[in-house]
């Protein structure tokens, strides 16, 4: 018997017997418990015989699969006890810490850093929607409709780091109106970081606080592009990130911004935050206040130096080509 671990959470299970099964019984053990009778395999050839199928687990961790008591012609039993393992891991390889991060070569991965929000993450692959784990995790018909789930939100904040590695993560899609804090990362703690990562073909939708990278950031985003649109916001929207209370270093956006209020094409609102050698380019045609760079900035204690925006800008008011509009309390 083999079992392998093909994607996801789904182990494939197939052996070989000369003759053709009459039953068959299989015992999955270790991470989950289970039997699969002859029913649930397939069979293909013609002697030998070759029987699969796909157990789809729910868990993580290592799998052991025996065969017992497989019934050939007229009845004779076959050789039983044959066993093979296979493991499912969350994630492609490391252990989680500075000197060795988690490393995410597919969607399932990126999507269980929620598993581990003070972790160490770095992308080893790029993401399409041709890798594994795109339709159910990342696409406009994954979750019921509302795409990607956000990694992390003000209860549960991402306070690790991931370094994009100089990847690209491509056709993320989140449509989520009615949610706050909504963006690849929901919501970035203190801690956290998001570093060296290009984000094409984005599109985002939600409510308050809505990036195409981070929702709501409190903690550090640098060299980090994003090309996409951000699509039927309401308050603090912008490619980059929604609303930056943190820094947003050495980072470019491209594309457009819907929405209406506080639209920027780079960040949305800037409250208390900086924003360091940063540029924008793309289209802003709704919304009050709305900023080429970024829509408002606010706080009193926030800095925008050595950045520049050429978006095309309009709204029904508060329009700015690099801020739509400038209050310190």
């Amino acid at each position: 018997v083999s079992a392998t671990n093909p994607s996801g959470q789904n182990v494939s299970v197939s052996l070989e017997a000369s003759g053709q099964l009459q039953s068959l019984s299989v015992n999955v053990s270790g991470a989950e418990s289970a039997t699969l009778s002859l029913a649930n395999f397939t069979e293909s050839g013609s002697g030998p015989y070759t029987y699969t199928t796909i157990y789809s687990g729910s868990s993580y961790g290592t799998y052991t699969t025996t065969v017992d008591s497989p019934v050939g012609p007229n009845g004779k039993d076959g050789a039983g006890g044959a066993s093979d393992r296979a493991t499912i891991r969350l994630y492609a390889g490391g252990d989680g810490s500075a000197a060795n991060p988690y490393q995410i070569s597919d969607w399932e991965q990126l999507n269980n850093t929620r598993e581990n929000l003070d972790a160490n993450f770095t992308l080893v692959n790029d993401l399409d929607d041709s890798t594994a784990g795109y339709d159910s995790v990342a696409s406009s018909s994954a979750n019921g409709g509302d795409g990607f789930v956000p990694l992390g939100n003000s209860s549960t904040p991402f306070t690790g780091t991931l370094d994009g590695n100089g990847h690209t993560v491509s056709n993320l899609t989140i449509d989520r109106s009615s949610e706050n804090d909504v963006g690849l990362f929901g919501y970035v703690d203190t801690t956290g970081a998001v570093t060296t990562i290009t984000l094409e073909g984005v599109s985002v939708g939600g409510n308050d606080n809505t990036g195409g990278l981070v929702g709501q950031n409190w903690g550090t985003v640098r060299n980090v592009t994003v090309d996409g649109e951000i699509t039927d916001s309401e308050q603090g929207s912008g490619l980059v990130v929604g609303e930056n209370r943190g820094t947003v270093n050495d980072s470019n956006a491209s594309g457009t911004v819907s929405g209406s209020s506080e639209l920027g094409v780079l960040v949305g609102t800037n409250w208390d935050g900086t924003i360091n050698r940063s540029y924008s380019t793309g289209t802003i045609s709704s919304g009050s206040p709305v900023g080429g760079l970024v829509g408002s900035h606010l706080g009193g204690a926030g800095l925008i130096n050595n950045s520049y925006s050429t978006a095309d800008v309009s709204g029904a008011s508060k329009v700015g080509g690099l801020v739509g509009y400038v209050y310190f309390s």
